[in-house]
């Protein structure tokens, strides 16, 4: 299995952040992730399966669902699988804009 890239924790702001993560650059990482799982506050977690033309990766994040906003203030735990490499969990802050 390979290391996936380092991804680091962030803050985000409700109504503003599409989710995303920071990572160091590896476009064949992208491109690998099949699955990302959410976990809200210690809540339950749940499961996306997701493709290829849904993660688009850049040289400084992976957007993980372009089309949405992160809706409430909390800690939201992103573990992140992909096709050959070792899962990745990554915490992101979400507060309420300034």
């Amino acid at each position: 299995m390979l290391v996936p890239p380092t991804s680091s924790a962030m803050t985000n702001t409700v109504g503003n952040s599409i989710p995303h993560v920071r990572h160091d650059f590896d476009i064949e990482y992208g491109s690998a992730v099949t699955e990302v799982t959410l976990q809200k506050d210690g809540g339950s977690p749940v499961s996306y399966t997701v493709s290829a033309s849904q993660v688009q990766s850049t040289p400084a994040d992976i957007v993980l669902f372009g089309h949405g906003v992160y809706s409430a203030t909390g800690t939201y735990v992103w573990t992140i699988k992909a096709t050959g490499y070792e899962d990745t969990t990554v915490t992101v802050n979400v507060v309420n804009p300034s």
